[in-house]
């Protein structure tokens, strides 16, 4: 068999090779899992910084909380006061009476601070408990996903396999410097060989002189189309 015959095979087999990994890179069940681990990533930086941002409002409402018990303790001790008594002269009372409004401006607003964050926090638990719902559903999609890809990648690299031993069995045969020709040409091309069809290269299509035509029929040389730089083919060719 000459050289172009067994690099022909060989770049068939290496053709079977590529698409294994291709199949395996567009595989539909790849393409989720791909999917569902950038949302899980996503998912779970969302729900960390809802929960830092509801532990930052808990802070806070603690904090107004306390300072709503102090007013409301400031309350008290001037109702306390007035029943003990403790009222002296009106210049007092009068001071009373505007401490009291004064703490009661505090309280109201305490109150409306108080309510707007427990709505924000409400607002932000929904969220949260929505987050988690969804959160687990894709991880136990991802669960089941991943273990019907790796059955599948199984296959994959069982056919990959197949077809590398193949591929390099027959590469054995061929030539050292043509083999190294092939490689160089696949870097820069879909395919290194091409096959010549009614005259015409198999790779660009463009049409061969016959001069070139008649030396690859008569020669054991390789050639090469001199528009795509392709090594060409010529199926059947007699030695």
């Amino acid at each position: 068999m000459e050289q172009m015959d067994i690099l022909w095979k060989y770049q068939n087999l290496d053709i079977m090779v590529d698409n294994c990994e291709n199949q395996r890179k567009n595989s539909s069940l790849r393409q989720r899992l791909i999917y569902l681990k950038n949302y899980l990533t996503d998912q779970q930086t969302l729900l960390l910084k809802l929960e830092e941002e509801i532990d930052r409002k808990n802070i806070v409402l603690n904090r107004i909380n306390h300072e709503y018990e102090n007013c409301a303790n400031e309350i008290e001790s001037e109702r306390h006061k007035l029943e003990a008594d403790q009222v002296k002269t009106l210049k007092h009372l009068e001071q009373m009476h505007d401490d009291a409004l004064g703490i009661k401006a505090k309280l109201t607003k305490k109150s409306h601070e108080i309510t707007t964050l427990l709505a924000e926090i409400s607002v932000i638990d929904k969220k949260l408990a929505n987050l988690r719902t969804n959160f687990s559903k894709a991880k136990k999609e991802y669960s089941d996903v991943k273990v019907k890809y790796d059955e599948e990648l199984e296959v994959f690299q069982r056919e990959s396999a197949k077809a590398k031993s193949n591929r390099d069995d027959v590469g054995v045969d061929i030539d050292a410097s043509l083999l190294e020709k092939y490689v160089k040409l696949k870097d820069r091309r879909s395919t290194a060989v091409a096959m010549i069809e009614n005259e015409r290269c198999g790779g660009c299509n463009m049409m061969l002189a016959a001069i070139l035509l008649q030396s690859i029929r008569d020669k054991n040389d390789t050639a090469e189309c001199e528009n795509c730089g392709r090594l060409l083919y010529l199926q059947g060719k007699k030695s």
